[in-house]
């Protein structure tokens, strides 16, 4: 084929026209569009497909041979067009293509150490924990991993538990939080390996980390010597940078085998789950969590293997599940009818578990008056457990800060500390987000608002929002005074936004503000400092890649998020 009819051939590629065929051409011609592509061009077209972005200074990190007139050349070829991911992934940007057909996953070592912690919680301190973890029994379990390497592993699986509050330390005992526990074991691949490799990152760069995962576990036949290259590629796309790529193999992200390196590809369940008489689970694929949850592994390779136990069954119990719903999860995972034995030994081991009821509360106590202007505050009804009589409650005590707060607002400004026994088990059972947004820097605290300095401090307090940029925004308008009511804050805020992966539209907001004075321009960095203005000078698109916010020179590319404000806002 011609280099003429090869340029032809591409142009089909190009934005669809809208004339549906662009799948169907694909299918049929795969392999000789892959030929006919330079690997310049495939290399080029893969990384800005992932980036979503045509950014000059990415494709030269990326390509440090690539000057600014061959950039230029493959502009004018259309390569930057190419919008087709079944394309773009045939190039070598991310290796090979050579998959390595099994390898067992961070997602199976996390079910299982999770599961294990669960079912020997209640004699489990530090100490015979680090000692089960160096034990043969505990490698036993993981037949295809050296006992060293399986060792480290959950020693840093461990920590990130701990950094993440799902572990906690009461006293000599550990206590594992298994709400949070079951909700990190339910992630995908990608974001359960960024909160075990990254237990302690704000929400952007969290975000960053979930498109870098993602981009490793696309590495597909690197050689040991040319690895870093793919590893550098994946952090340039995704612009993250708090990795260490010995990391990305001690959490089996990559795995070498017979010299080329590759990330496992994800097993979903396959094949039948059967449960045996001796109660005993086993399957081929991944581990479901709901199977960690009600079982203890006993082996994890290809072929799964679970026990059912009275231990582990507790777990779910513990969840607020029923025995009802634990058969019905287990006959829903099982290719087979479960077994009359196992079901009536389930339901007699829930009739031992209700037969106590045990609750943590507080008592409050008042006099008559006061007690029913508690009973007729709306907010308070969610954290009155009982009423026992006249002026006492029992009281969600895991919320007692919340609902101290609330009687506060409502004039009683005058209570005592609580009195009895402290509790040492600080929230583990609250019913906290999986992992709580980290907050930071307070914003203008010296500055005058037309109201009450306690609203405004009340307000701040109640603001839910979890993106860091439109909760600044949020917090702007409080200290503003635009926002002087609770129910203000349960409004959606219509704001055009831009981010890092959508560098056009990201120019384009920061030219309508440059363009238009009654508009300031919001921006956030990498690293989540926020800072607002009047836009005072832009670069065209084509000129470069600065701007002047506030008399202060900025990178639009390093900008991770900008939004549009009306000036008279702030």
């Amino acid at each position: 084929m011609s280099k003429q009819e090869s340029i032809g051939m591409l142009s089909i590629l190009y934005l669809d026209k809208g004339d549906g065929k662009l799948e169907e051409f694909y299918a049929k011609r795969e392999q000789e569009i892959a030929i006919n592509t330079t690997e310049v061009e495939g290399m080029v077209a893969s990384a800005c497909f992932l980036a979503s972005s045509e950014d000059k200074n990415l494709i030269k990190s990326m390509f440090p041979s690539y000057n600014d007139r061959k950039i230029e050349n493959l502009r004018e070829r259309g390569v930057f067009n190419i919008d087709n991911a079944l394309i773009t992934s045939a190039y070598p940007l991310l290796g090979k293509n050579i998959p390595i057909e099994w390898a067992i996953g961070l997602s199976d070592i996390a079910k299982a150490v999770v599961s294990l912690i669960e079912t020997k919680e209640s004699y489990v301190n530090e100490r015979r924990l680090n000692a089960f973890i160096s034990s043969e029994q505990y490698r036993n379990v993981f037949p295809s991993l050296e006992g060293e390497a399986i060792s480290y592993l959950t020693g840093k699986i461990i920590e990130s538990l701990f950094e993440l509050e799902i572990l906690k330390k009461q006293k000599r005992r550990i206590k594992l939080d298994r709400k949070k526990a079951f909700e990190l074991i339910s992630l995908d691949e990608v974001r359960l390996s960024s909160y075990l490799m990254f237990p302690k990152l704000d929400e952007w760069d969290r975000k960053k980390s979930f498109h870098f995962i993602h981009l490793i576990k696309k590495i597909k036949g690197a050689e040991r010597d040319e690895i870093d290259v793919f590893i550098l590629r994946a952090a340039l796309i995704s612009g993250f940078s708090y990795f260490k790529a010995e990391e990305l193999f001690t959490f089996l992200l990559l795995v070498e085998r017979d010299g080329i390196i590759s990330s496992p590809v994800d097993e979903k369940t396959e094949g039948p789950v059967l449960i045996s008489s001796d109660y005993s689970v086993s399957f081929l694929g991944s581990a479901s969590p709901l199977i960690a949850l009600i079982a203890e592994p006993v082996r994890i390779d290809r072929m799964k293997i679970y026990q059912i136990s009275k231990e582990s069954i507790l777990n779910a119990f513990s969840l607020s599940y029923t025995d009802e719903e634990v058969i019905r999860i287990l006959e829903s995972v099982s290719d087979y009818k479960l077994s009359k034995m196992l079901s009536s030994r389930i339901s007699i081991w829930y009739e031992e578990y209700t037969r106590i009821s045990l609750e943590r509360a507080l008592v409050l106590k008042t006099d008559e008056k006061c007690a029913n202007i508690i009973k007729n505050i709306p907010q308070m009804r969610n954290y009155i457990l009982e009423e026992l009589s006249d002026g006492i409650f029992i009281m969600d005590s895991l919320a007692e800060d919340e609902w101290r707060e609330i009687l506060k607002d409502a004039s009683f400004e005058m209570m005592s500390e609580t009195k009895g026994p402290e509790f040492n088990y600080s929230r583990y059972e609250s019913e906290s987000p999986f992992i709580e947004l980290q907050t930071f820097k307070e914003i203008n605290a010296e500055r005058r608002i037309p109201y009450d300095e306690k609203i405004r401090r009340r307000l701040l307090s109640e603001i839910r929002e979890k993106e860091p940029m439109l909760r600044k925004i949020r917090e702007m308008l409080v200290l503003s005074g635009v926002i002087f009511d609770s129910t203000q804050l349960e409004r959606p805020l219509h704001i055009e936004t831009a981010d890092a992966f959508n560098y056009m539209e990201k120019h384009r907001l920061i030219e309508r503000a440059y363009k238009d004075k009654s508009l300031v321009l919001v921006v956030e960095n990498h690293s989540g400092k926020i800072a607002a203005g009047n836009v005072e000078m832009v670069e065209s698109f084509e000129e470069g890649d600065h701007m002047v916010l506030g008399h202060k020179m900025l990178s639009i590319s390093r900008l991770y998020r900008v939004a549009l404000l009306p000036s008279s806002l702030l």
